[in-house]
């Protein structure tokens, strides 16, 4: 008998949450991280092309000729720098050749952090590349989640909201210890962070180019925005539902809800964005504006659009 299926055997959980990752990080490294940045609309299109292609044949050469319904994927997560095997979830995925697969973008997730491969693909582009140091002040647009309690543990000086419906004051913390602030109008002072982080928050505010703006307030010259949302792949934004001249929901789609750590009636997605969202950020004041795409299959980073925003003011 092989000593790792021994000692997986004998000790179980212990052997597989703490050794394991130490004997395949000794093992077999850290894999590398490639990144590409991009300025250009036709960039983007050839980046996400070779994505595609890319994620196409990892799904025909290995996961279609694995077993049905596999629940893990072996892997590195670079937020917690150890291999383990994230956790499958099939509720939001699709069919490929009759075979059910996962929605890697908001699956693939890691045990330990919890976060998923977009979540951990921005806290590596966060950690490793914008690099933060110990008491960089950053906003994050999120309080109740997995990526708050990380980010607050690495960088002390990390402040995180929601939009609250509870009748908190904006700026004040309601009972539970949760800031209420709303991203079209906060609170904060000019130039007080040297960074902001909103993962899949934008595409639920109807007025999202004042919330640009304010997100471009905040930050001190010089500082970065990290920006993850709804991206279609095509040129311009695509409005899903607006507010009326009476603050009505007005309804062009068919109505798309998201989760929301807060309710579990969602929240109205307003919008999927197109390559015009960089000229909104420029619009808002950030002078140097790109994507960054990836695609690892040890990281953990799959499918084919793990699109995230960088913008520098």
């Amino acid at each position: 008998m092989r000593l790792g299926s021994m000692l997986r055997r004998r000790a179980g959980p212990l052997y597989r949450h703490y050794v394991e990752p130490r004997l395949q990080l000794a093992v077999r490294g850290r894999p590398q991280f490639d990144v590409s940045t991009i300025k250009t609309f036709a960039g983007y299109r050839q980046s996400l092309a070779e994505i595609r292609e890319t994620h196409q044949r990892w799904l025909r050469s290995e996961w279609l000729a694995g077993e049905p319904g596999q629940s893990q994927l072996r892997g590195y997560c670079a937020v917690c720098a150890a291999w383990t095997r994230f956790s499958l979830d099939y509720g939001l995925g699709s069919e490929v050749e009759g075979r059910s697969v996962p929605w890697w973008r908001e699956t693939v997730t890691c045990p330990s952090c919890r976060l998923n491969s977009r979540m951990r693909l921005s806290v590596h582009l966060l950690e490793r590349h914008l690099t933060p140091g110990p008491a960089s002040r950053i906003y994050l647009t999120e309080h109740t989640t997995a990526l708050f309690s990380r980010l607050a543990t690495r960088f002390p000086q990390t402040v995180g909201s929601e939009f609250l419906r509870d009748g908190t004051v904006a700026g004040r913390v309601n009972a539970a210890g949760i800031r209420h602030e709303d991203l079209t109008a906060l609170t904060f002072g000019d130039a007080s962070f040297e960074f902001v982080v909103s993962l899949e928050v934008l595409e639920h505010v109807p007025d999202y180019k004042t919330a640009l703006r304010e997100c471009g307030r905040v930050l001190r010259p010089g500082g970065t925005l990290l920006l993850t949302a709804p991206f279609h792949g095509g040129e311009q934004n695509l409005v899903r539902a607006r507010m009326d001249q009476h603050g009505e929901i007005e309804h062009i789609e068919p109505p798309e809800y998201h989760g929301d750590p807060l309710s579990s009636a969602g929240c109205l997605c307003f919008y999927h964005f197109g390559w015009e969202l960089l000229d909104d950020l420029r619009s808002a004041g950030f002078r140097d504006v790109g994507g960054v795409m990836c695609w690892s299959r040890d990281l953990g980073y799959l499918g084919e659009n793990l699109f995230q925003l960088v913008a520098r003011r």
